[in-house]
């Protein structure tokens, strides 16, 4: 196997610079895919630190983190409304576009296949929130229903999860102010996520 040519590599990934996230809403302050890649990887720290993972589970799931939405590099980011109504086809993309960015990096590509895991998505809600958060203290009040529709995600998603992981997933909640789920209208339809 020829030795990677991580140039390449790290070219394409710098795209995930230009890939502006929350696309379909007005914003104030746009976030690219690369800045919500950090703040998931500062999330999977926390929650596996509070999690007592050992640190080489840390290193494989905040280089998970990193990695997590790479092929937007070249797919972009398309809205998750969009995502789940275009099943066939989407995954076949995903995979085109992770070989294609990944042939001169083989050995990191693992990293990217093993995004799904909770603790990453469960990070990667805490980021979405983190921003939609952001948005409406600065006035955005078109993220007011998101931002509700992330707490209540949260905390349903944190109820069927593993029990320390999901414990520590409210907990962390608490730690940064966001109220009991039961404190958000309750929440019929997620139509922005």
């Amino acid at each position: 196997m020829p030795e990677p040519r991580y140039s390449r590599f790290v070219q394409k990934l710098r795209g995930m610079d230009c890939v502006v996230r929350w696309n379909q809403h007005p914003r104030i302050k746009d976030e690219n895919v690369a800045q919500h890649s950090f703040h998931v990887a500062v999330f999977v720290l926390i929650l596996g630190k509070m999690s007592g993972l050992d640190e080489a589970q840390l290193h494989y799931l905040v280089t998970c983190a990193l990695l997590h939405d790479t092929e937007e590099s070249i797919t972009s980011d398309l809205p998750a409304l969009i995502k789940r109504r275009v099943t066939d086809g989407w995954s076949e993309l995903v995979s085109i576009a992770t070989a294609e960015l990944y042939e001169d990096a083989e050995p990191l590509k693992k990293y990217a296949l093993d995004s799904e895991l909770l603790i990453i998505k469960m990070a990667d809600a805490f980021a979405a929130l983190m921003y939609a958060d952001t948005e409406v203290a600065m006035g955005n009040t078109l993220f007011v229903q998101i931002r509700a529709e992330l707490i209540w995600r949260i905390y349903d998603k944190a109820k069927k999860m593993e029990q320390t992981l999901g414990k520590n997933a409210m907990q962390l909640m608490q730690n940064l102010g966001f109220p009991e789920a039961m404190s958000v209208p309750e929440i019929n339809e997620i139509s922005h996520l």
